[in-house]
């Protein structure tokens, strides 16, 4: 064997094995199949998502009007019992903002948000938690402080509610009683942050 024939026979041995036509097919079938399945995954995510945000926009409303109608009886409950006539003052303002809102959400969320047995527990709970914290406040001879500073925490809360509310509402109607309501709320804060800061 000479070197021709011996190069010839060492190049026949390393050059690939063709695949045959059948394992082609099947090779873009699998691809085909992954990439379906990985297509349908992503839709599914997506789907989710924006699932999931639909839902938090239409609790959003109901969520507000509980947590609205909550925060005026504890205001209405601890208001009185303040020694600062200044923050008995802005608590009666911040009072007729929840009124007037409450007034202007009920034919809106009155219904459905009596129906929603798990957010309407679960505002319970979060009210509970706020009157706790101001009931051993004023236990302690310490509300007015306690008081400004979870005022000021609820309105800030409750603005940042109605921001993501004004932003997903498609109503016209229900998207101006929020944004006077965000308006009156945020009036209320800017009292509240002056009064904690020269108390």
């Amino acid at each position: 064997m000479n070197n021709l024939e011996y190069l010839n026979q060492i190049s026949k041995t390393s050059r690939p094995v063709k695949n045959s036509g059948n394992n082609q097919g099947f090779g873009t079938i699998i691809k085909i199949a992954v990439i379906g399945v990985v297509a349908f995954i992503i839709l599914f995510i997506v789907g989710a998502i924006i699932s999931s945000k639909s839902n938090s926009a239409s609790t959003l409303g109901p969520q507000i009007y509980i947590r609205t109608t909550n925060l005026e009886k504890t205001i209405n409950t601890y208001n009185k019992s303040l020694r600062s006539s200044r923050l008995r003052s802005i608590g009666l303002t911040l009072s007729s903002t929840l009124t007037a809102a409450t007034n202007q959400l009920d034919p809106f969320f009155k219904s459905s948000a009596s129906k929603d047995k798990n957010l309407t527990q679960s505002e319970t709970e979060y009210q509970a938690n706020l009157d706790g914290t101001l009931t051993n406040a004023k236990l302690n001879g310490m509300l007015d402080r306690a008081y400004a500073n979870q005022m000021q925490l609820q309105t800030s809360l409750l603005l940042s509610m109605l921001e993501q509310a004004i932003n997903h509402t498609r109503d016209e109607n229900l998207k101006n009683i929020y944004a006077q309501y965000q308006s009156n709320l945020t009036a209320t804060n800017t009292d509240l942050v002056n009064y904690s800061s020269s108390d």
